[in-house]
């Protein structure tokens, strides 16, 4: 499969790609999970730059060995990996309509029912191999940060093998997967910038701060309300300035108390 159909301008196969697959039949009720990784990593960003106090983005700046402002796109870019998993074979066959669009694009899909695997084990591999593969991130560092992104607030060696989930290896999801990441590098601008510094593996305060921002912000957008779900938008790229907007308005909605509450 070539990376043609998967450029920023839908429909095309980047759009079939759910990122709540099995919840609701048919296709105006769900969402591109590349639209819904880009809500996260807007939230993300917004919440490190105005609702946390600003000691604790100068230290998570320290920690990475980056300037505020890079440090603010590299933590939006982490903490939308988060569904990266959600992008192969076990997760999208849970939903059997999207399952037959997906077979007839040209993806392996797994039968809905009858699949296996753990979605967040593919994030978790797929994190460590694009922090080690695009930008050079050490192996300890890669590891950590896959481990907190994809499964934020477990206790599992982040060394332990991730189990295998059928067909996640094959190629078109590969490349699914790389179109989306490179879909969030650009919007959070990560791919003009050095990486986190390898120190940044032993900082756990920092790793903590990841993991409640993952948390946040997973909350946020999975909330019908504030994220509310269609219609389609018409491509990546004019998707981006209503990621940011939705993410405005969602915490705003949420009220002074919850971003006091968050801050410390």
């Amino acid at each position: 499969m070539s990376s043609e159909p998967f450029e920023s301008h839908g429909p095309g196969p980047l759009w079939l790609i759910r990122g709540e697959a099995g919840t609701e039949a048919g296709p105006k009720h769900g969402r591109p999970l590349v639209c819904e990784l880009l809500d996260r990593a807007a939230v993300a960003e917004l919440l490190l730059r105005a609702h946390r106090a600003p000691a604790v983005a100068d230290a998570l700046a320290a920690s990475m060995g980056r300037t505020k402002a890079e440090t603010f796109a590299w933590v939006g870019f982490l903490v939308a990996l988060h569904g990266l998993g959600k992008a192969s074979p076990t997760y999208q066959g849970r939903d059997a309509y999207g399952a037959l669009r997906l077979r007839a694009a040209g993806f392996r899909v797994a039968t809905a029912g009858g699949a296996t695997g753990d979605h967040a084990a593919v994030t978790a591999r797929e994190v460590r191999r694009i922090l080690r593969e695009r930008f050079g991130v050490g192996p300890y560092l890669a590891a950590r940060l896959g481990h907190v992104v994809a499964s934020p607030g477990a206790g599992e060696d982040p060394w332990g093998p991730a189990p295998e989930a059928s067909g996640d290896g094959a190629p078109e999801w590969s490349l699914a997967r790389d179109v989306i990441v490179a879909h969030l590098a650009r919007f959070t601008g990560v791919g003009r910038l050095a990486a986190p510094s390898e120190e940044l593996a032993d900082d756990d305060a920092s790793f903590l701060v990841i993991e409640e921002l993952v948390v946040d912000a997973v909350r946020l957008t999975a909330d019908r309300d504030l994220f509310p779900r269609g219609p389609v938008p018409r491509s990546v790229d004019e998707y981006g300035p209503e990621a940011r907007a939705r993410a405005r308005d969602a915490i705003a909605a949420m009220g002074p108390e919850w971003r006091h509450e968050r801050r410390s």
